[in-house]
Parts: structure tokens; sequence; C-alpha cells
């Protein structure tokens, strides 16, 4: 995913994912990707891309209603199906 990309997602702004994808990569959690090649974009700077490292540990989301986080809500306990 692009950090704008991941901005969407998240609902946070581009430069506070840049900020958490930096601490991330150096902590070994994330693998920046190579840019795509020259003939498949367009013109400007490619987008740099990301992806959790293999061999790290599993990830495990929690639901929340859109806006909880900001509004200082917390799910509750979440349960492995």
């Amino acid at each position: 995913m692009t950090l704008t990309e991941i901005a969407k997602a998240v609902g946070i702004s581009r430069p506070t994912v840049e900020d958490v994808v930096e601490a991330l990569l150096g902590q070994g959690w994330l693998d920046e990707l190579q840019p795509t090649a020259a003939g498949t974009r367009s013109a400007g700077r490619p987008a740099r891309r990301f992806t959790l490292r293999g061999g790290r540990a599993p990830v495990r989301g929690c639901p929340a209603p859109p806006g909880a986080w900001r509004r200082g809500v917390r799910p509750g306990p979440c349960r492995a199906r």
C-alpha cells in the first residue's frame, strides 16, 4: 500500500502515516517495495509502497465503529473466530 492509501484506509493524515511507517520500517515490521518498472507508471516520482515483513508476528485487528479512535472509544475484547 502507498502512504496515501494507508491514510485513507485508516482515516488519519498522510504526514502522520509517514511518521508511523518510518518507525515501523526502522523496527523491522515493514518492507518498502521496489518502484514499478519505468514503462508502467505515470510521470512524476513513483509512490512508495509498503508491505508487512514476512516472518513477523501475526497482526490482529479488532472491529470498532467508524471514527471510534478519534473519539477516544476503545473496542471491547477481541474474540478469536
